[in-house]
């Protein structure tokens, strides 16, 4: 194998061939990292990351360039140790046995297809060394731990370069080895290689070609700066300008990201705003409405109280009531537990928020229905009624909270309305399985089309998250489609 010369100037590039990058802070989903964990055909680590700003990360400047070629970040990769043909540094007589792996970013360009690929030699610390760790080594640790998610910036983690190899692999890939490696922890270390077992991460990949090219570039040190170096270099000495002026370039800039930070930042809060007074309004008059429509009408319809009514089925209409309350809240139970399953597995914030809002509506909802029992016209139908709450004629009777609850709940009644709904399921398995496949089939649809997020991994879960979602309210349909809707079911009231 042909080997990487560091110290012969034949190789020693222009010192107009500069390399500016930047690396922003990201936050890392514990559920978008592929590695032998849960792939067992991938002996590497993968990690999406996805530049959040319009800026690019790389700004490479070789000799034929008049503007530079502008990269961002596509994903992060931890190999073991792919550049293995480093002269003095990874082979040699001088080599350096402590550096085991590399960490490679992939870039892709903004205008054409090249891509560009930035490695990062990672060496343990010597036995008794002081060790410090970094976010390379939070990236790797991530899955020992608890957390969903974790912020890294990788500007911090990255050494800076003493010198930095730049070749070509064919017409439309540019490969740059970063020669001053990254320290890493011994559990990082561990991962990547572990000596006392010969084993570890992938030695070869097949995302660049890593042998050693007739024609390579050694660009110093002093030509590769991270953006924000640079600008403080321009912000603390400026030429040809007073401070009087170089406030005049600086303020307006400052207040007018500032101004559209705080502008942002009203309209998420009054959009917020707006959904919560609607998700208000919606829970004030279009649940009850909804309630009363589908649950209450039915059970006065079938168990509501004419002039010549009994009071067993008087009895019967409480007992109906409290069983599809009952299964209401198993259904909203199980849609909030499912959203927030989700979440707490994809690190998903949004669907934390969406469980809250779910939970308050929910109990705002019951409240208010609670309270419409308690008029006369809301129980009425059809000039039959079911008086609510119930009243007794015994006066010593406890009525607390707990009694009003639980009083009229029926096991025999919630069995009957299980049996009910396996029985309609049979009557009609056709019908709700095609039903559920292609609402299935849409949601995989949509979400392998990017729209839910641009996040490939994402659009996959919340369409299987949306699918299940769909099976649960179709069950939940059945359920009151069972007990409200199927009259042959019924024992008319005497």
């Amino acid at each position: 194998m042909s080997v990487f010369e560091l110290n012969n100037n034949i190789y020693t590039a222009s010192e107009k061939e500069k390399i500016l990058y930047d690396y922003p802070s990201i936050t890392i989903q514990k559920s978008e990292i592929r590695g032998p964990h849960n792939i067992s055909t991938q002996n590497y680590f993968s990690i999406p990351y996805i530049n959040q700003t319009s800026t690019p990360n790389i700004e490479y400047t070789s000799i034929n360039d008049t503007t530079p070629q502008k990269f961002n970040v596509k994903n992060i990769y931890y190999y073991g140790l792919l550049h293995n043909n480093i002269q003095g540094l990874t082979t040699g007589r001088d080599s350096d046995p402590n550096i085991i792996g590399e960490l490679v970013i992939e870039h892709t360009s903004i205008s054409n297809s090249i891509k560009l690929y930035n490695c990062y030699l990672l060496k343990k610390y010597n036995p008794g060394q002081t060790q410090m760790g970094s976010d390379i080594d939070t990236t790797i640790e991530i899955m020992d731990t608890d957390v969903i998610n974790t912020p890294i910036v990788m500007n911090s983690a990255i050494t800076k370069a003493d010198k930095c190899i730049v070749y070509n692999d064919g017409a439309n890939k540019i490969v740059m080895v970063n020669t001053s490696p990254i320290m890493i922890v011994d559990n990082t270390a561990l991962v990547i290689y572990n000596s006392a077992t010969n084993s570890g991460y992938d030695t070869t990949t097949r995302l660049f070609s890593i042998n050693a090219p007739t024609m390579y570039k050694l660009i110093n040190g002093i030509n590769i700066t991270m953006r924000k170096e640079e600008d403080i270099y321009i912000d603390c000495q400026p030429t040809g300008v007073s401070d009087k002026e170089v406030s005049t370039y600086n303020i307006p800039l400052n207040s007018e990201t500032s101004k559209e930070k705080q502008q942002l930042d009203l309209m998420k809060t009054t959009v917020n705003f707006v959904i919560f007074i609607i998700g208000l309004i919606a829970a004030s008059y279009g649940i009850p409405i909804l309630y009363k429509t589908i649950v209450i009408n039915k059970i006065i319809d079938y168990f509501g109280q004419s002039k010549n009514s009994s009071d067993n089925s008087k009895e019967k209409g409480y007992i109906r009531i409290k069983t599809v309350d009952i299964f209401i809240f198993i259904f909203i139970t199980t849609l909030i537990l499912s959203i927030f399953g989700y979440g707490k597995a994809n690190g998903d914030y949004i669907s934390f928020m969406v469980c809250l809002f779910l939970t308050v509506f929910y109990i705002l909802s019951a409240a208010l229905i609670t309270v419409k029992k308690q008029d006369e016209k809301f129980m009425t139908f059809e000039r039959k009624t079911l008086s609510y709450p119930i009243e007794t004629d015994d006066p010593d009777e406890k009525q607390d909270l707990f009694t009003t609850i639980f009083k009229y709940v029926s096991i025999a009644d919630v069995s009957k309305f299980v049996g009910e709904t396996f029985d309609l399921i049979w009557k009609n398995i056709s019908t709700i399985f095609g039903v559920e496949i292609v609402y299935l089939i849409i949601m995989l649809s949509l979400g392998l089309t990017g729209q839910f997020s641009p996040n490939k991994t994402i659009n996959q879960n919340l369409a299987i998250m949306f699918g299940l979602q769909g099976g649960i309210i179709l069950m939940f349909l059945i359920l009151l489609l069972s007990v409200l809707l199927e009259k042959n079911n019924r024992v008319a009231p005497e």
